[in-house]
């Protein structure tokens, strides 16, 4: 219910706080676009999003569940 729901929310609001940044780096070594930056984070944390489940903290698997998509 509302309660997993929340707690999911802030699962995912944690992860993005501490890897955001990171990704962002990722993202621009990869060759995105300034502009594009923002639009590649949103989803690389969609997908996060939806296998949020099996990402656990300390988010030591993020990269590894991430590139498995």
């Amino acid at each position: 219910g509302s309660v997993t729901r929340l707690a999911h929310s802030e699962r995912l609001t944690a992860l993005f706080e501490q890897h955001a940044s990171f990704v962002a780096r990722v993202l621009r070594r990869l060759g995105l676009r300034d502009g594009d930056v923002d639009d590649g984070l949103q989803e690389v944390f969609l997908l996060a999003q939806s296998k949020l489940d099996v990402i656990e903290p300390p988010w030591s698997a993020v990269p590894l569940v991430l590139n498995r998509a």
